[in-house]
Formats: C-alpha cells, structure tokens, sequence
C-alpha cells in the first residue's frame, strides 16, 4: 500500500482541516486528515466519515501546550521537565521523511 504524506500550511481545499495539517491518502480505501485540533477519517469514492477524535475528546489536564512545556523547559535547563520523551517527538514528527 503506498502512502501519501501532504503538509499544508494554508487552506488549500474543503478536506476538513480549517487550519493546514496533514492529509494522508490510502489510494481507494480513504483519507485521514491530522491536525492539532485531532483527526477524522474518510472512507470510499463518497467520502464516508469514518472514525474521528477531537482534541475535546481527552480530558483538559492532557491538552498540555506544548509550546509553554518547550519554553519551559529551556528556561529551567532541566530535561525531565519535558511533558515528551525527546526520541517520541522526533519519532512523530518525522513521518514525512520516511521512505
């Protein structure tokens, strides 16, 4: 199955993403978008929702801003003040240069 990875940083089309993310395309069997509000799924040549998680699906104390922690945490030089485990944000992140 070949995967399709596209960043968008400005609204491009009506795919559900009102802020730019990430559109992954599963040839005929459907779409994710991705995005810092959280995800949905599409399915078939009609664009059937699928499944979806909303960022207000998970309780507000694990909503963390990830900025603030980040900042944070250069201010006080400490590495276990990181909400994240370095080598997982990395392992995230770099989902588009993977070949």
């Amino acid at each position: 199955m070949i995967i399709q990875n596209e960043v968008r940083n400005l609204f491009s089309n009506t795919e559900g993403i009102p802020d730019g993310g990430n559109v992954f395309v599963y040839s005929d069997q459907g779409w994710m978008t991705l995005s810092e509000d959280g995800y949905k799924t599409f399915f078939g040549p009609e664009n059937e929702p699928g499944p979806a998680v909303s960022i207000n699906d998970f309780p507000e104390e694990e909503r963390g801003n990830v900025w603030e922690n980040f900042i944070k945490c250069i201010r006080s030089r400490k590495l276990e003040d990181l909400d994240c485990d370095i080598l997982e944000g990395h392992m995230s992140t770099a989902l588009g240069i993977w070949e």
